[in-house]
């Protein structure tokens, strides 16, 4: 109980840190294939990052999900921006459906398809749509491997031609007291209309993540990432707050 407390509290107080942050930053997330009818979940995610002026802005995130059956899961979510000088901006909206093709297998792997359809708010960046093909391994004694491959095209007014190229994969493993360390990396590789250009051209990130429950209802993630190409952020830094239903 009181390790419940401890953490709960470290959640309450980073998220409040975070908040008071005055760089494009990241909320994603390297998400599993698995779709569970019962599955209802409500989550807030924030992030925070330093641009080369070392000014601090945040993105936040709120997103509903729901199980459709054991195949298909549903999610709509909205994100917001803080650019350090006002209020939060309302970004997009984005729906997205996942569809798992492969259901675990005897040697722990599991495969899915997630459609996205994304709609911008005004000059904030062009409409997209997306697919986005996700692996998962479960290796046993509570070790798990994802890989996800990311592609979408914008659409609308703001477009540009070509296709954005992406990819991300995490290795984590679920310890006996519930907590779940993992080691995850992005790569953000460009459009393929602009050219991807070299390894600094791109966006790479890697840094480590851990994880639990705060009760039956109730978890949380912490997270950071270390850029490891000149046109990453130097840090960012994560944070999730989940409700199950």
């Amino acid at each position: 109980m009181r390790t419940t407390i401890a953490v709960g509290a470290a959640c309450a107080w980073l998220a409040s840190a975070i908040l008071s942050l005055a760089a494009a930053q990241s909320v994603a997330g390297v998400f599993g294939p698995t779709v569970n009818a019962d599955n209802r979940e409500l989550e807030l995610r924030i992030g925070a990052a330093q641009d080369a002026n070392d000014d601090w802005s945040t993105v936040s995130r709120l997103h509903y999900q729901r199980g459709l059956n054991d195949t298909f899961r549903l999610r709509g979510l909205v994100q917001f921006a803080d650019p350090g000088d006002g209020p939060a901006e309302f970004k997009f909206f984005q729906a997205e459906l996942l569809w798992q093709t492969v259901e675990q297998t005897q040697s722990g792997y599991s495969a899915a398809f997630r459609l996205d359809a994304r709609i911008a708010e005004g000059d904030d960046g062009a409409n997209r749509l997306g697919v986005n093909w996700v692996h998962q391994w479960k290796l046993g004694d509570g070790w798990q491997v994802r890989a996800i491959g990311l592609v979408s095209r914008e659409v609308g007014s703001n477009a540009r031609d070509g296709v954005n190229l992406a990819f991300r994969s995490g290795i984590s493993r679920r310890m006996a007291n519930g907590l779940k360390l993992g080691f995850e990396q992005y790569s953000s590789l460009g459009n393929t209309d602009s050219g991807l250009g070299g390894f600094d051209d791109q966006k790479h990130t890697a840094g480590p993540t851990i994880s639990g429950p705060l009760n039956e209802h109730w978890g949380w993630y912490l997270g950071v990432q270390f850029g490891l190409s000149e046109a990453a952020n130097d840090e960012d830094f994560k944070f999730r707050l989940t409700r199950r239903f």
